[in-house]
């Protein structure tokens, strides 16, 4: 427990203190994609698999606060002080050197605290990993600036890149969240086998992004509230009704649930998303474009 309040502590203090070259709506989209894939990892490796986990075997909620705090501040500083106008060669050793950093951080914290255990990993395994990692974060940071820098709207009146891209990322991470709580944790629902499967990972992907997006794109933007609140208490319905569709067809099934949570669960679901939107239009609006070194 001490490694893991000292490694919230100091990465959250550095991604504070350190220059920022990168805009706030790259961060935080960017921080969206850390947390998502490294969620998506974890249900993988360490829920399906079960090669590692974190204190103890199974879900916990003090996971997704290792992972909510110290992912995002990672991403942020790796990609921060990253050297984009110095030479290849000081890139390359830069993605070493905090692969190093990462390895090692894995060894200690597994043979030295209780923090990561091992159920079939090795530190070897991981050796190949952090550099790819790291690499796709940076890829998706040229991803999110090109999105950026790309303003115009998918469809007419409607959303713009970065739009449905901080969408997609957003959406998919908090559907996994909440199916590792409701699902994996308290088995109030499954899909179509009660264990962490494949097919999992094809519903979240292809339902809740597509149905976030179409919930945005249709929300009423004119300030009358009446309508705005309409919509929101509205749109769930529609959503209650495809799971209605889903049990009939036995893609879901419920356990210890009903449809009636179900749609207490998605009003708060698209109310968090509608908030997300907000958010990013406002902080794109005010970013302005800074020089990388």
């Amino acid at each position: 427990m001490i490694l893991l309040l000292l490694t919230c502590l100091i990465f959250t203090v550095a991604a504070f203190l350190i220059p920022k070259r990168m805009l706030k709506i790259e961060m935080y989209v960017g921080s969206w994609f850390a947390l998502y894939f490294a969620l998506l990892a974890d249900s993988v490796l360490g829920g399906r698999y079960e090669l590692y986990a974190y204190f103890k075997p199974g879900v916990h909620y003090i996971d997704f606060l290792v992972a909510f705090v110290t992912y995002p501040a990672i991403y942020i500083i790796f990609l921060n002080l990253f050297p984009f106008k110095k030479p290849l060669s000081k890139k390359v050793i830069y993605i070493v050197g905090w692969s190093i950093f990462a390895i090692a951080y894995e060894w200690f914290a597994s043979y030295h605290s209780q923090m990561f255990n091992y159920t079939g990993w090795e530190t070897i395994y991981s050796v190949p990993i952090y550099p790819i990692l790291y690499g796709v974060l940076l890829v998706n940071f040229f991803f999110i600036r090109h999105f950026i820098e790309s303003p115009k709207r998918i469809f007419k009146n409607s959303l713009t890149k970065i739009d449905v891209y901080g969408t997609v990322l957003f959406t998919l991470y908090w559907a996994l969240v909440m199916d590792a709580i409701l699902k994996g944790k308290y088995k109030f629902f499954h899909y179509i086998k009660p264990e962490v499967h494949w097919s999992d990972f094809l519903i979240r992907i292809s339902f809740y992004p597509i149905s976030a997006l179409v919930f945005l794109t249709f929300f009423p933007k004119a300030k009358i509230w009446w309508m705005q609140i309409g919509y929101l208490v509205g749109w769930p319905l529609i959503i209650v009704f495809c799971e209605w569709v889903a049990l009939q067809i036995g893609i879901v099934h419920h356990d210890n649930w009903s449809l009636h949570l179900s749609y207490i669960k998605y009003l708060i679901f698209y109310l968090f998303i509608l908030m997300n939107y907000l958010l990013m239009e406002k902080l794109n609006r005010k970013s302005k474009r800074t020089a990388y070194s």
